[in-house]
C-alpha cells in the first residue's frame, strides 16, 4: 500500500497550532490504511508528535484520502516534535530530499 503525502496545510487557532495533513492512497487501499493506523500509526505518531486531534475520511470529494490533524502550542513545538518522528520502518521511503 502506498500512501502519497501532500504538503500539510497549518493553521493557528488561538493559542494552538493545527496542521492538517492529507494522505491519499491507491483505491481501494484506505480502510487497510484506516485500519492499519487504528492499530499502530496513531499510537507511534502519538508517541513523538503528541497533540492528535482527529482523523477523517470522506465519502464525497477526493475520496481515498486520509486526513490527520496535529495540535502544538507553537512553531518551536511543530518543528521540534516533526525533527524527533522519524520511523525506522522497513521499506518505508523518505518524502526529505525526494524529487516529484
Amino acid at each position: 500500500m502506498v500512501a502519497k503525502a501532500h504538503a500539510p496545510s497549518i493553521h493557528k487557532i488561538g493559542l494552538v497550532i493545527v496542521e492538517q495533513r492529507d494522505y491519499h492512497v491507491h483505491t481501494g487501499k484506505l480502510n487497510e490504511l484506516v485500519a492499519l493506523y487504528e492499530t499502530e500509526g496513531i499510537e507511534l505518531q502519538q508517541r513523538h508528535l503528541g497533540g492528535f486531534i482527529a482523523a477523517f475520511t470522506t465519502d464525497v470529494g477526493s475520496l481515498s484520502t486520509y486526513t490527520s490533524l496535529w495540535g502544538y502550542d507553537d512553531y518551536a513545538e511543530r518543528e521540534r516534535r516533526r525533527a524527533s518522528f522519524r520511523p525506522t520502518t522497513p521499506g518505508r521511503r523518505s518524502s526529505r530530499g525526494s524529487s516529484r
